[in-house]
Parts: C-alpha cells; structure tokens; sequence
C-alpha cells in the first residue's frame, strides 16, 4: 500500500498524489525526518519540479544524498567505536608488545576508560601516548581506523556507488528537461512550417 511522506514542510510541497507515488521517507531508526524533508524541499525548491517524472528524479536525487551524508556519518560513528579498544592496545607500547591487530587485556580497556572519562589514570595514558608521539585524540582514531580497514572499505564501496548515484539523478534530470525541450521545439516548428507564408493568423 502507498503511503504518504510524514512530513508538514514536504506535505506543502509535493502535490497530493505525488506524495502518495513517492512514499515515505527510507529513514532508519534515529534519523530526523524533519532534516530529510528540509533536504526534499531544498531540491525541489532549487530544480522546480514541473510534473511526476522530475519530482520522481528529485526524491531519488534526495535518498541518494541523504545515503551519502548517512554512509559518512556511520564510518566516523565505528571509527569512534573502536577507540577504547584502541586506546586499550596502545598502552602495551610501554612494554614492547603492542600489535596492532591484537586483543587488548580487560585490564587496559578498563584504563582506557579513565581517557574519556577524566579518571585517575588519564595522566599516566597521556605520559605513554606522549612518550611515543600519539599524545592526541586524532592518533587514537587512527589506529581505531587501521583496525577497522575492512568494515570501512565496505563502507567505501557503498559511498562510491551512492556518488554514482547521485551523478546518475543529475544527469537524468538534465536529459529528461533537455528532451522536452527538444520536443517542444519539434511540435512549435511543426505548426510553424504548415503555416504558409504571409498567412494571417489574427481573429477576423
């Protein structure tokens, strides 16, 4: 069954039945449906869409930016993950031991802790991180990244088809328009050229 966009701002926008003929918003759990109806409008509003066919272009050119923003936003959320454990296996550097694709002791996770938490250990994780060069928040997520590189070339792969998407929409938004326009044109000369000259064309 179709449904309609929840939504105040786009249910102003999209006529009635193309409302209906779009559907809902692909929203997964904890997104805002009110940042993606803002981004609906901000594409309708900018390509002005003149029938079924281009609103049809412009909400696929909508999800396929809003699958981009989504897709960023998920490598940075198990990048950020990942720290403690991270954080966890960089304090081994002390002892020689670190391996980067090694499983942290419970015991350094419980003292990776202290860094976000502000703990008691928190100056002895930043001694060790400073010692060897890492003494910032950017070279724990590096490290929780290069642990990760297999999830996040997935992710990559997803990006690179969402861009390919996305370059898809506009150039089929172009194509349609430029088409009509063709065929305007054919049907204006058409009634043009049956018309001989000096054939008036007032009301008598």
């Amino acid at each position: 069954m179709l449904q309609v966009i929840e939504s105040t701002e786009v249910g102003k926008l999209v006529p009635g039945q193309i409302a209906v003929l779009l559907g809902r918003a692909p929203l997964v759990h904890g997104e805002d449906p009110v940042h993606y109806d803002a981004l609906l409008a901000d594409f309708a509003g900018t390509i002005g869409p003149t029938d079924i066919i281009e609103w049809i272009y412009v909400k696929e050119l909508t999800d396929t930016v809003w699958d981009i923003m989504r897709l960023r936003h998920w490598k940075s959320a198990v990048v950020n993950s990942g720290t403690k454990r991270a954080l966890a296996g960089l304090l081994t550097l002390h002892d020689g031991t670190f391996q980067l694709s090694s499983t942290p002791d419970s015991g350094n996770v419980e003292t990776a802790e202290h860094w976000f938490t502000g703990g008691p250990h928190k100056g002895y994780i930043i001694d060790i991180l400073t010692r060897h060069g890492l003494g910032d928040g950017a070279s724990v997520a590096g490290i929780s990244a290069a642990r990760q590189l297999e999830i996040l070339a997935v992710m990559d792969d997803l990006l690179d088809t969402a861009e390919r998407r996305y370059g898809r929409a506009l150039k089929q938004i172009g194509d349609y328009r430029a088409e009509w326009r063709q065929k305007l044109h054919n049907a204006a000369r058409a009634v043009i050229d049956a018309v001989p000259d000096g054939t008036a064309i007032a009301a008598e």
